[in-house]
């Protein structure tokens, strides 16, 4: 899935009991991290859903794809085998050596691993060369680097060498057998162009159509989906927005901490939950009025229209005004010097 990042000019909404306030707030962003880590992907839609392994087992709701090379064949592992395989199967409903799921982001690289073999095994190459074989390989086993990078290849992707984008995930001889390949052709090779689809989770991700970021799902148990994207909020420019003993605080900081990563469960006609990484579905953010936990509503409206919409006797607009010299912000709004 893409990066998520606001226009350079934002408008906030915070429905609080009676109250109003809208927040307009020059040059915020959001900047998107996986598993902590900044996270660009490259630029590019990821065809999955990546997961969490927790106390050593796959989150509840793990995602798992069918991947299959461009001849049709799919990935697969036996038993008793660490090799990964490619091949055809006439089953109606693949098994769990036909399942895969992933871990990580473009940046530091993706963990692949498979239902079957569990959360203790992935996908490795030892070498980086060409022939070199895709085992499932012990996590304690495996030397560095354990992941793999996506590239794009025509209507699907590689898996490549996270050293080397020529050096791609192949089906290299036809022989039912998947190793890397290295070519300058690698990337645009139908032998190393996979494709991915879901077999088993919950299809339904909230969307991101319209939003700065993507949403997440809470689950039965309290916790969140084992995909959730987690976001900085960034105020002015440097200051980034942090919990500490109940409140929200901002500051600049050199360094990303967990305190500052936040994410959004809810959409956008019934509003957000906002949650911190440190304190997990126990405390979320919200207006207090009484015991009302209210969730809150971000738009992106003119503000002449949005102060028409929510204009009532008991609302209260808080408006930032854009700034002399700040006029780069507001790209694609509007607002010039003569503003």
């Amino acid at each position: 899935m893409k990066n998520h990042y606001t226009e350079s000019f934002c408008r906030y909404i915070l429905l609080a009991g009676l109250f109003f306030i809208s927040f307009l707030t020059p040059g915020s962003a959001y900047a998107q991290l996986d598993e902590k880590h900044p996270d660009a992907n490259d630029g590019l839609d990821i065809p999955f859903e990546i997961t969490a392994i927790r106390n050593g087992e796959f989150a509840s709701d793990t995602h798992w794809y069918s991947i299959s090379v461009s001849s049709g064949k799919l990935w697969h592992t036996k038993e008793g085998s660490d090799q990964v395989y490619c091949g055809t199967t006439s089953a109606n409903e693949l098994g769990d050596e036909y399942l895969w799921c992933f871990t990580g982001d473009n940046v530091s690289g993706f963990r692949i691993y498979n239902k079957a073999k569990g959360a203790g095994y992935i996908a490795y190459a030892a070498n980086g060369t060409t022939h070199d074989p895709i085992l499932m390989t012990g996590l304690g086993k495996a030397f560095s680097p354990r992941t793999f990078k996506l590239s794009t290849n025509g209507n699907g992707f590689n898996f490549y060498y996270p050293t080397d984008n020529n050096t791609c995930i192949n089906d290299l001889h036809g022989d039912g057998l998947l190793t890397l390949w290295t070519s300058n052709r690698a990337q645009g090779d139908s032998g190393c162009r996979m494709t991915f689809k879901l077999i088993s989770g919950d299809p339904d991700i909230p969307s991101d159509e319209g939003l700065p970021f993507k949403p997440t799902k809470k689950l039965e148990d309290g916790s969140l989906a084992s995909s959730t994207h987690w976001y900085t909020m960034t105020i002015r420019g440097d200051k980034n927005i942090y919990a500490d003993d109940g409140k929200l605080l901002c500051q600049a900081t050199k360094e990303i901490l967990e305190d500052q990563l936040w994410a959004f469960v809810g959409n956008a006609d019934d509003g957000f939950e906002i949650y911190n990484y440190t304190s997990g579905t126990t405390i979320k953010v919200y207006a207090p009025k009484g015991a009302n936990q209210t969730p809150v509503v971000m738009e992106n409206k003119d503000f002449e229209k949005l102060i028409t919409q929510q204009d009532s006797e008991v609302s209260f607009f808080y408006c930032d005004p854009p700034y002399f010299n700040t006029e780069s912000y507001y790209e694609n709004v509007g607002f010039t010097t003569a503003d």
